[in-house]
This record gives C-alpha cells, sequence and structure tokens, in this order.
C-alpha cells in the first residue's frame, strides 16, 4: 500500500501535522531519540495523494517552523512553506484581476 510519510524533529511539529492530517486518519510513530514521522495511507487515488500534500503545504505555511522532509513511495522531497509570490490565487477571479493582485504583492514586498 502506497503511504506519504512526513518527518518531524520533536512531538510538537508532529502533533501539529498530525491534528493538520486529521481527516485522512494519519499515524503518528516514533520518539524523541529516533524523531518522529506522520504517516498517511494513499491508496491508489491521485486526488487523496494531492489533498494530502495540499494539507502539508498548508501547515508547513501556517507553522513556519521549516520545510517538510515528505517521503512517498520510497522517495524523499522537501517542502518549503509557500510565500505570498507563490501562493495560488483564486481562480474564481478573471486574470486580469488575478495578475494586478500579484503585481500589488511585489510592489508592496519592495517598499518593505
Amino acid at each position: 500500500m502506497r503511504a506519504i510519510t512526513v518527518e518531524a524533529n520533536s512531538i510538537g511539529p508532529a502533533r501539529g501535522l498530525y491534528n493538520a492530517l486529521i481527516e485522512f486518519h494519519p499515524e503518528l510513530a516514533g520518539t524523541e531519540d529516533d524523531s518522529y514521522r506522520v504517516s498517511v495511507e494513499l491508496g491508489s487515488s491521485e486526488t487523496r495523494l494531492l489533498d494530502v500534500l495540499s494539507a502539508i503545504e498548508h501547515y508547513v505555511t501556517a507553522a513556519n517552523n521549516g520545510p517538510a522532509h515528505v517521503n512517498v513511495g520510497g522517495r524523499g522531497y522537501v517542502m518549503h512553506a509557500v510565500s505570498a509570490l507563490t501562493a495560488p490565487l483564486p481562480m474564481s477571479e478573471p486574470e486580469e484581476i488575478r495578475m494586478q493582485k500579484r503585481v500589488e504583492i511585489c510592489l508592496n514586498d519592495e517598499t518593505k
């Protein structure tokens, strides 16, 4: 069975991630000496994989405590927080409004 696993250095981030993934029925394993792992069974659904990755990305961005070390099917990845410049804007808005918002974000960042 295919699973996604995220490593955590301590119990605090592990529990935070566990709570962020609660709707996917995660498992929490590990110790302070060994590090912690939060795993979610994916089955064969690509939609479930994308939903879990999205939840991890949201947690990593909101927690702002470093990247997540993710393992999917034996391959390792590092997921970083999404910045305001790379965050997707709602698709319900016309393209010109989305572009205008991105320009405003860039201009605001340059003036800081």
